[in-house]
């Protein structure tokens, strides 16, 4: 796991009243499960801050970091295969396409996700 990441993820899109008990969730193997739960179904996210995938989301993302030093992203997901790995760009789209709910991809410092 990416403590750096996740801590970011959390700063910036769990809502604030939310954000110590989450990092504590994080900071524990054992109540990562959780943490992964809550996200899966948006508890304490703030929906205004996130940008859900629709549609030919792969093309949007590959436009979104065009140009972008960003070669691979990491993820967070109940799939306990993706959970936690850093992978190119274009296998993390290829993964996801199953996927509709229960996954977040950081991309570079939490510059995007998704």
């Amino acid at each position: 796991m990416n403590f750096d990441l996740e801590k970011a993820f959390i700063d910036k899109y769990v809502v604030k009243n939310k954000r110590q008990r989450y990092l504590g969730f994080i900071e524990s193997p054992k109540r990562r499960g959780t943490f992964l739960g809550m996200l899966y179904h948006g508890q304490d996210l703030d929906k205004g801050q996130l940008k859900p995938l629709k549609g030919f989301f792969k093309t949007e993302i590959l436009k979104r970091i065009a140009g972008r030093p960003i070669d691979s992203c990491y993820i967070i997901s109940v799939n306990p295969a993706l959970d936690g790995g850093q992978i190119p760009v274009a296998a993390a789209l290829a993964e996801i396409v199953a996927y509709t709910e229960g996954i977040v991809l950081i991309f570079g410092h939490c510059e995007l996700i998704y």
